[in-house]
């Protein structure tokens, strides 16, 4: 037992020295190199500093002195000396004479502005181109009564019928019969110098019964 105790006890010792020497011993572990860069400049040769050129300023102008403005007095009603008065001699202008105006065409006619007033028969007045004869009215006829009717037609230069007028009439009843006739007739326009007119033509109508 008691040599089991001392190989326990060297081999104890012997295993601490061990792990002692391990301590003190450096241990070189292996370390990976990193390349290094190395970078080349090239320097630009030498060359000269460039000149600096200088700005020339140039001077400021002096200024120029301020003229003194003197005024006039101003003399009202002053009197000239006759012998002063210089008289120009007047301008010479020439007049020419207008030019006479030429006498108008004998054949250029005036035209009448409105409508010219004539009667049916004279030359300037309108003519028919297709006349309708008034109806005679049948109550007139049964009393035997005649009738008077003046007419006042309007009619344009193409022979249109604008309007009729009423002047003068016996009856009611004589004057509508004369106007539906004229209504339905037809005319030729009015002529003077060769021109059409728009006229106004006076028409009589004479109602009258056969014995």
């Amino acid at each position: 037992m008691t040599m089991v105790r001392h190989a326990t006890i060297w081999g104890i010792g012997v295993s601490a020295l061990l792990h002692t020497l391990l301590f003190l011993i450096p241990v070189a572990l292996p370390v990976k190199a990193v390349p290094t860069k190395i970078a080349f400049y090239m320097l630009p040769p030498d060359k000269p500093a460039p000149e600096v050129k200088k700005q020339i300023i140039p001077p400021k102008p002096k200024p120029r002195p301020k003229k003194k403005r003197v005024v006039k007095p101003v003399v009202k009603n002053a009197i000239v000396p006759e012998e002063q008065i210089v008289q120009k001699p007047p301008e010479e202008v020439e007049v020419e004479p207008e030019p006479e105006e030429a006498p108008p065409a004998e054949s250029a006619v005036a035209e009448p502005v409105g409508p010219v007033r004539t009667v049916f028969g004279e030359a300037d007045a309108p003519q028919f181109l297709h006349r309708v004869m008034p109806r005679y009215p049948s109550i007139a006829r049964r009393r035997g009564k005649e009738g008077y009717v003046m007419l006042r037609l309007t009619i344009d230069a193409q022979g249109q019928l604008q309007h009729v007028e009423v002047i003068e009439a016996t009856t009611r009843a004589f004057a509508d019969a004369a106007v539906k006739a004229a209504r339905k007739s037809r005319f030729l326009p009015a002529k003077k110098n060769g021109r059409p007119l728009l006229v106004q033509a006076d028409l009589p109508i004479h109602f009258r019964l056969r014995r």
